[in-house]
């Protein structure tokens, strides 16, 4: 192992201690100079937490050489500042704007006019 690296251990007993989505905030808030791939963090995070990790995602980027690789579907950790938006469907990779996404533009027409939507999936 590199001179240079350093990494974070965490104990089981704080992060038992925390909820799943307190935990991963806690374990990126230790992440320095490396490539992660996070797999759907967002999971157990609420929309107040998700903007903290977006925040904290950026400030990782930007001042502990961290890159990130993230698997999401949640349109608030597709904005990640300077962040480049990659959709992988129908066998491509194409780069986009994640507000091209088809996940930003159900999120969108929902958060607009909620009911609509509900009834719209009700009727079929």
């Amino acid at each position: 192992m590199s001179e240079t690296m350093q990494l974070h251990t965490y104990s089981a007993d704080k992060l038992l201690s925390c909820s799943h989505g307190e935990g991963i905030i806690e374990l990126i808030s230790g992440f320095k100079d490396g490539l992660f791939i996070l797999d759907e963090p967002e999971s157990a995070l609420s929309p107040t937490s998700l903007l903290a990790l977006n925040a904290l995602i950026y400030e990782k980027a930007q001042k502990h050489r961290c890159q990130f690789i993230i698997v999401t579907h949640n349109p608030i950790l597709m904005a990640i500042t300077d962040s480049d938006f990659y959709w992988i469907g129908n066998g491509k990779v194409a780069k986009m704007d994640y507000k091209d996404s088809p996940h930003f533009s159900i999120s969108k027409m929902f958060f607009e006019n909620p009911s609509r939507m509900i009834e719209n999936l009700l009727k079929n």
